[in-house]
């Protein structure tokens, strides 16, 4: 395992990147020994690697059917908080994991809060960069249009695309 793990480093090598943006689906059944093996893998690399929780990530925990329930124990437990956001090169960065059924009902509700007063807090002149995990609905666009979001990042369909919607 950990020779798997650490292969992602020399590509990251070769790429040279300032920081690297994992949007979800990190693992393939979110085990703890995966997301421990992610998280030792991205100990391994020398540019910071910020994570966002995809629902791969809590699968495990979501079949175990626990009704009303969060399923981002393991992903918290290896990597840290499920959502947040930082600054970096005058840009704001919110990672928001946007596949709800992961999420009880009042913890959606807080997720909610907290992305938009996030959205909120930032200066007209900052741009914003919003990372998620699946491809967003053109409501959740059109929303984001109200604040200087200039860049949508998202994962989940494995492949790469690039869309232009509005100033984003």
């Amino acid at each position: 395992t950990a020779g798997r793990c650490s292969r992602s480093a020399s590509n990251v090598r070769e790429a040279s990147p300032d920081l690297i943006v994992a949007s979800g689906d990190l693992t393939s059944s979110g085990s703890l020994p995966q997301l421990t093996c992610f998280r030792e893998a991205i100990e391994a690399v020398s540019k910071p690697v910020f994570p966002l929780f995809g629902g791969h990530d809590g699968k495990e925990e979501r079949l175990q059917k626990r009704a009303g329930n969060t399923f981002t124990m393991n992903y918290e437990a290896a990597l840290g908080p499920s959502y947040y956001s930082f600054d970096w090169g005058g840009r704001h960065f919110s990672f928001y994991p946007n596949e709800q059924l992961f999420f009880s009902p009042a913890d959606c509700q807080r997720k909610e809060t907290w992305f938009w007063a996030d959205l909120g807090l930032q200066p007209e002149d900052r741009q914003i960069v919003v990372v998620v995990h699946t491809p967003p609905p053109v409501s959740f666009l059109d929303a984001l249009g109200s604040y200087p979001v200039r860049l949508v990042l998202y994962g989940h369909w494995h492949s790469s695309k690039v869309f232009s919607y509005g100033n984003m």
